[in-house]
């Protein structure tokens, strides 16, 4: 199994300006006064690269060393504080991701990483259960991200689960007339009675039907 590696990015104080702004809107928007502290960090996790080339990576693609502090690994926390990720759904475009293997490609020619990113936020404060989920529905728009888990994936390739054949109906049998409609649901069809009145003639040709 290929090796997976992670690394926290965090922009050095005074260089958090983000972070900053995202806490004084929390502060002042939602109202939520007891979120004392807000750190924003890029997380990602990194498939491909030797030990060598990581460590390459780390300072060349992923961090600015003079504005940027790292955490390999793990994300240490102060007492008081919970940390949340925010990530992309499946099959939705992540920039982020995308110009980071690219940079790793320019960087290292010949090496084909697979790169995955999420946001984390980390909350200081004693804030109450309904303040933690107020924050997390302002910050994840469910249209497009969802809230990522905190522990490191086994890998990082989206696996598609193959789809089931679809069953045929050998032809549409004569059926009935008032059971044509009962007849069409059970097949997930949504037939009203107009359209079993069409369909009822087609029934002596044997045409076959697929079941959606």
């Amino acid at each position: 199994m290929a090796v997976i590696r992670r690394v926290f990015v965090e922009k050095k104080s005074g260089f958090d300006g983000e972070a900053r702004a995202l806490l004084a809107d929390l502060r002042d928007n939602l109202g939520i006064r007891a979120l004392d502290g807000l750190r924003l960090l890029n997380r990602y996790d990194v498939c491909g690269l030797s030990a060598r080339e990581w460590l390459r990576a780390q300072q060349a693609v992923f961090a600015e060393p003079p504005v940027d502090e790292t955490h390999e690994e793990s994300l240490p926390l102060s007492a008081g504080e919970i940390a949340f990720g925010v990530e992309y759904l499946p099959g939705q475009y992540d920039q982020r991701a995308d110009s980071a293997v690219q940079c790793l490609q320019l960087l290292l020619p010949g090496c084909r990483p697979e790169v995955a990113a999420a946001r984390v936020l980390v909350l200081r404060g004693e804030l109450a259960a309904s303040d933690l989920q107020r924050i997390k529905r302002y910050c994840i728009n469910p249209v497009d991200s969802r809230e990522a888990p905190m522990a490191k994936p086994l890998r990082l390739a989206l696996g598609a689960a193959r789809p089931r054949p679809c069953p045929r109906c050998a032809a549409l049998s004569p059926v009935r007339t008032r059971n044509w409609t009962v007849w069409a649901a059970s097949w997930g069809w949504p037939w009203t009675p107009p359209t079993c009145a069409t369909a009822r003639p087609i029934s002596a040709t044997g045409n076959s039907a697929t079941r959606p």
